[in-house]
């Protein structure tokens, strides 16, 4: 069964050219060609197959998109609980000089920046992201 789910583009393109080369052969309409019903039954695969593909493609990214909100979820909570002791600890040794001051909002800064990356993560984030690198 994986073989046929993996390679089902090779399958209904198969099964395709077989109806295609056999229904014209067990059809006889003396108002229509040989050619002309392979023609239609080649536009009825055709309309088939591609609403076949559609269906499977939208599956594929719906199953992809549940997995990468998954991913997301995880992602956030992990870290989201690391940059929590990070902001602590910052605060709690940080003391009280400018420097320390300057310090700690620049990893608050950071902790937001990286919430707001892992809370818009998406399939275009994503490609986006590649783009860039």
């Amino acid at each position: 069964m994986q073989v046929f789910i993996r390679n089902i583009e090779l399958f209904l393109s198969g099964a395709g050219i077989v109806v295609i080369l056999v229904v014209p052969l067990f059809m006889e309409i003396q108002l229509l060609s040989i050619w002309q019903i392979a023609a239609i039954t080649a536009i009825l695969v055709g309309l088939i197959h591609g609403f076949i593909l559609w269906a499977i493609r939208r599956k594929q990214r719906k199953v992809r998109n549940e997995a990468l909100n998954d991913v997301r979820i995880m992602l956030n909570d992990v870290i989201n609980n690391n940059l929590s002791i990070i902001s602590l600890t910052s605060r709690l040794y940080g003391g009280e000089s400018e420097k320390a001051k300057a310090a700690t909002e620049e990893i608050a800064q950071a902790i937001e920046s990286i919430s707001t990356a892992l809370d818009t993560i998406s399939e275009e984030s994503i490609r986006t992201w590649k783009a860039k690198y």
